[in-house]
């Protein structure tokens, strides 16, 4: 969802007189989530190991998709000023440290809970990951069809982080169920 909605998240979270400052800004933002994947893999996996890779994987679910809908939330820099662009890092990172440890541990259990068919449940995990990128560009689309075009920058991106949040929250929440 960052990604697809950098510029408009530039717009209202990293402003600045040159817009192509302002997205490198925002671009960076994203890229601190990617920076903080191998420490979530470090810490996650050893509590993994420890207490359990479904309970640390659900724990994960949980917070990131509450750090995914913090991002829909979070003030625009004309409200917050500079915190608000602090708050998006935080929570990108936040994102990405869960995304670190979520992703390893899924591979991890559904191999211990398959391994007879390993090479075809890691297929469905990796593919559940780029259709999570299928429906961030469709939500984008829906968005910026159904907005005015004016709309987008001030909420609209706002729209798609709220949905993935949630999203989140109600997966992980059957998940939790099965149990």
């Amino acid at each position: 969802i960052f990604g697809v909605f950098a510029r408009d998240i530039a717009a209202a979270v990293f402003p600045n007189a040159s817009p192509l400052a302002s997205l490198m800004a925002s671009f960076a933002a994203f890229a601190a989530g990617y920076l903080a994947r191998p420490f979530g893999g470090i810490v996650l996996s050893h509590y993994g190991d420890r207490y359990g890779r479904r309970k640390v994987f659900l724990w994960s679910v949980f917070v990131m998709s509450a750090a995914t809908l913090g991002m829909g939330l979070v003030p625009s820099y004309a409200q917050w000023g500079v915190a608000a662009s602090a708050l998006m890092v935080a929570l990108r990172l936040l994102q990405g440290f869960c995304l670190g440890g979520e992703l390893p541990g899924a591979l991890t259990y559904v191999v211990e809970t398959a391994p007879r068919i390993a090479p075809l449940v890691c297929g469905v995990v990796f593919s559940c990951v780029t259709m999570g990128v299928a429906v961030a560009t469709a939500v984008s689309l829906s968005v910026r069809t159904w907005l005015a075009p004016e709309l987008v920058p001030v909420y609209g991106w706002r729209i798609a982080f709220v949905i993935g949040g949630l999203g989140g929250v109600l997966a992980g929440r059957q998940i939790a169920k099965k149990d």
